[in-house]
């Protein structure tokens, strides 16, 4: 499967993409409203309920925006954070 194909197919079946799909993909939170995919051999993690889903995006962009000076970041905030510090957005904004 090439990389186009993939992402079709993942759009597709996952119209919900978890918000939080980095830490859960690094097993480190999980939600009842989850649902695990696997894609060409790679692992998805999508949302079974839109309300949550949007929800969560929500969550997710207050996180983002308050960890900014601790990250010590300058950039623009529509700048998507490098795969460490979403990371730690992620899990650090769930665990508190």
């Amino acid at each position: 499967m090439d990389e186009n194909e993939y992402r079709n197919t993942y759009q597709a079946v996952n119209p919900f993409p978890c918000s939080f799909r980095k830490a859960m993909l690094a097993r480190q939170c999980g939600c009842r409203h989850q649902v695990q995919l696997h894609i060409a051999e790679r692992e998805a993690v999508g949302c079974r309920i839109p309300s949550a889903h949007e929800d969560c995006r929500k969550l997710l962009d207050l996180l983002r925006r308050n960890a900014r000076f601790t990250l010590k970041l300058m950039e623009p905030s529509d700048v998507p954070l490098p795969h460490g510090k979403e990371i730690k957005v992620q899990v650090g904004g769930l665990r508190g």
